[in-house]
């Protein structure tokens, strides 16, 4: 997703979601480690959080850089994220080695969600990057093209500020018993629905279906669908089907951080120009065998005659 793509999505939800109309503070967007010391082996989390002067701030964008030669990425956690909606999740964009692209919208303002800092956590949260230290040495992560939107019904951009953040890494693993994974995380996602449209102004006037869920654990990682119990394909809300005519068992899969899924179903009836058309092919089918019926009957009765 271009970055021109994602200012316009970003603007038109916040367009939608902004509610109140507050003044413009300064933002600031920050990287901060646990644990404060590691070395090669040990797992980091770094978390990428908003400072802000009020609670006047409901959409974030911005691209996490890191240098993947000292930092192996393993996955991102959003259970404690202040986000509520994703544009675009950083738990599924890495779309080139070395960024994560990421932009959320939460209405009403993330003063509305932050939560109390716990166990080093900040209260503002936007997502938590898992890395593994590689090799040791010195090397630096950055939040570039971060951008905040305030919550005045406008998306009227907030001056945002990225901090450059370096981290110093050992020659030996400080934390070799830490629990690396997210094994502890026993929870299934939450239960969802599935909801099927069909707008002439979106993907085409074709048949799509939104989804959406959370995992207060380790956060959702993807989703898997399934048409007729057909082969997964993984995705992200909203997502088109490939039948669009025919009549469809549709089984979406929410999949966290530490491997726990919930399905949710739905059937995704045809639309009616083919129950009609279905209905006209039936009706001819069967006017067809009763005329080939009755020739046959005429033709016994005159064979007997």
């Amino acid at each position: 997703m271009t970055n021109r793509t994602r200012n316009l999505l970003c603007a038109i939800v916040v367009g939608i979601f902004g509610f109140r109309s507050l003044p413009v503070y300064a933002a600031s967007m920050y990287i901060q480690q646990l644990p404060t010391a590691f070395g090669v082996g040990d797992v980091v989390e770094m978390i990428v959080a908003l400072d802000q002067d009020n609670d006047d701030v409901n959409a974030v964008q911005g691209t996490l850089t890191y240098d993947s030669t000292f930092l192996q990425y393993i996955g991102t956690n959003t259970a404690r994220s202040a986000v509520n909606l994703w544009v675009e999740n950083p738990q599924t964009a890495q779309d080139v080695d070395g960024a994560l692209l990421f932009s959320g919208v939460t209405p009403g303002g993330f003063g509305e969600v932050v939560l109390p800092p716990d166990d080093g956590y900040p209260s503002t949260v936007l997502f938590v990057a898992r890395f593994r230290a590689t090799q040791p040495g010195t090397t630096r992560l950055d939040v570039v093209d971060a951008q905040s939107f305030a919550n005045d019904g406008g998306g009227s951009g907030v001056d945002t500020v990225a901090p450059s953040y370096t981290v110093t890494i050992l020659d030996a693993p400080q934390h070799p018993n830490a629990d690396t994974t997210f094994g502890s995380d026993h929870t299934p996602p939450g239960i969802f629905t599935l909801t099927v449209a069909r707008n002439a102004n979106a993907f085409d006037g074709k048949r799509f279906v939104t989804f959406s869920t959370a995992d207060k654990e380790s956060g959702v990682a993807y989703y898997e669908v399934r048409e007729n119990g057909g082969e997964a394909i993984r995705t992200a809300s909203p997502y088109v089907l490939q039948d669009q005519q025919g009549f469809v068992a549709l089984q979406v899969t929410a999949v966290d951080a530490a491997g726990n899924t919930t399905d949710a179903y739905t059937i995704v009836w045809p639309s009616l120009w083919s129950v009609a058309a279905g209905c006209i092919i039936v009706a001819i089918i069967a006017i067809l065998l009763i005329a080939r019926k009755r020739r046959l009957w005429t033709r016994r009765r005159s064979v007997k005659d």
